[in-house]
């Protein structure tokens, strides 16, 4: 099935409509939301990216990543993302507004690079989650402190734009814990 993304400008008004393929070679300015999923402890899900994945397989990411399909809103979206990944319904909160990531990467020798205009959303879980096999090998909850070791000790391997979102998490860890767990 062929996705289809809005274009972009930089203040994230639709300008146009490509298919994701070609929003990706051509550097095409896109939306995507992120979410980070905290569990009642404070730990943070990881996600091990399918070795199926055509760029970055196996590679860690952060809880959930998702193109906004063309005409879609944004926290519709996030919900379809969390569901379609990890079998999760629960309520989001904006931790960090429109900003832009850039990743380039090869497959095959043909040069991408992805260029997205991102909202950071996050989001508490504590039930049970089943994970789509063809987009995630495996799950892990980690800590604050593991995940900065992980980070600075480069344990494992991140994508690009979820490495980007991590260090955003460290900087503004104590914000946004209190962000996310405001009113439970």
């Amino acid at each position: 099935m062929i996705e289809y993304v809005d274009v972009i400008d930089d203040k994230d008004t639709v300008i146009g409509k490509t298919t994701r393929k070609n929003a990706h070679t051509k550097a095409t300015l896109h939306p995507t939301v992120k979410i980070l999923l905290f569990n009642s402890i404070g730990q943070i899900l990881l996600q091990q990216r399918s070795k199926n994945k055509s760029i970055f397989p196996s590679y860690w990411d952060i809880s959930v990543c998702e193109h906004i399909l063309s005409g879609e809103s944004q926290i519709k979206a996030a919900a379809r993302g969390l569901w379609e990944e990890l079998s999760v319904k629960t309520k989001i909160k904006l931790l960090r507004n429109n900003h832009i990531q850039v990743s380039q990467y090869g497959i095959e020798k043909q040069r991408f690079i992805e260029c997205e205009l991102v909202k950071l959303y996050g989001g508490f879980f504590d039930g049970e989650i089943k994970t789509n096999k063809e987009e995630i090998t495996d799950i892990m909850f980690v800590s604050i402190p593991k995940l900065r070791k992980l980070i600075h000790q480069s344990k494992i391997l991140f994508t690009p734009w979820g490495l980007d979102e991590l260090l955003f998490l460290l900087r503004n860890h104590k914000q946004i814990v209190e962000k996310i767990y405001e009113g439970k």
